[in-house]
C-alpha cells in the first residue's frame, strides 16, 4: 500500500470539521506562544538599549534578572535596621504599634479609637471622661517606654555595626529590649481590658461592627458591657 493509501485511510474515519477546529487551536497555540516570546525578546531588547544608552543602571537591569532578591531590599539604608521611620515615630508617640491585637480583634475596644468614634456609638459625657482617663494614663506610660525600646533598638544596631558583638552581649541586649516590649505590651492591652467596663453591650457590637469586624469571629459580646444592652 502507498504512503498516500495509508494516509487517506487514516483520514477517512476522522471528522473533517474535528480535524480543522483542532488544527486551528494548534495554530493559535503556536501563535501566542510566538507573541509571548517576542514581548519577552522585545523587553529584554529594550531593557539592554537603555543600559547601553546609560539610561538604566546596570543594578536595575541585573535586578530584573535576578531572582533572590530580599524583601528588606532598601532597608540596609535605614539609621535603625529592624525599625523603619514610622516605627520609631509610633512608638516614641505611644501609638498601639499592634501590641494590643490581642484584645481589640477580641472584641475590646481601645481608648483612642473609642474617642475618635465618639459621636458614631454615642458616648455620654461621662464614658468620655471615662477613656479620656485611661487614655492619657496609658500614653504617660507607653510613650517613655516606646523611646526606651528605639533606644535599645539603636545600642543593638551599634553593636552589629560595632562587628565585636559576642554570644553574651548580644543575650544581654535582647533580654533587655525584651523586657521594655513586654511592659510596653502589657500598657496597651491592660487599658484595652479596662474599657469594655465603660461601654454598653450595645456600644462595643457597633464599635466592632465600624472597625470592619462585623463577623465578631470569636468573640462573645454578651460578657461584655457594664450595662448589658
Amino acid at each position: 500500500m502507498s504512503i498516500g493509501s495509508r494516509t487517506s485511510e487514516a483520514f477517512s474515519g476522522l471528522d473533517l470539521a474535528s480535524v480543522g477546529s483542532h488544527t486551528k487551536s494548534y495554530e493559535m497555540s503556536l501563535g501566542e506562544i510566538q507573541t509571548e516570546r517576542m514581548m519577552k525578546f522585545r523587553n529584554l531588547s529594550f531593557s539592554a538599549a537603555l543600559l547601553a544608552a546609560g539610561s538604566l543602571p546596570t543594578g536595575a537591569f541585573a535586578e530584573t534578572q535576578n531572582k533572590h532578591v530580599s524583601p528588606y531590599q532598601g532597608q540596609q539604608k535605614r539609621a535603625i535596621k529592624s525599625l523603619s521611620a514610622k516605627d520609631v515615630e509610633d512608638l516614641s508617640h505611644g501609638r498601639g504599634w499592634g501590641f494590643a491585637k490581642a484584645a481589640e480583634l477580641n472584641g475590646m475596644p481601645g481608648p483612642s479609637h473609642l474617642l475618635e468614634m465618639a459621636d458614631a456609638i454615642e458616648l455620654t459625657s461621662d464614658q468620655r471622661a471615662k477613656i479620656q482617663s485611661l487614655f492619657d494614663g496609658m500614653k504617660a506610660e507607653a510613650v517613655p517606654l516606646g523611646k526606651e525600646l528605639v533606644a535599645g533598638e539603636i545600642k543593638l544596631e551599634q553593636m552589629f555595626r560595632g562587628g565585636k558583638l559576642g554570644e553574651d552581649q548580644l543575650r544581654a541586649q535582647l533580654t533587655e529590649i525584651g523586657g521594655v516590649r513586654t511592659r510596653l505590651r502589657h500598657v496597651h492591652l491592660a487599658t484595652h481590658l479596662k474599657t469594655p467596663a465603660i461601654l454598653s453591650r450595645h456600644q462595643i457590637v457597633t464599635y466592632n461592627r465600624l472597625r470592619g469586624y462585623a463577623d465578631g469571629g470569636e468573640m462573645d459580646h454578651s460578657k461584655m458591657g457594664d450595662h448589658g444592652k
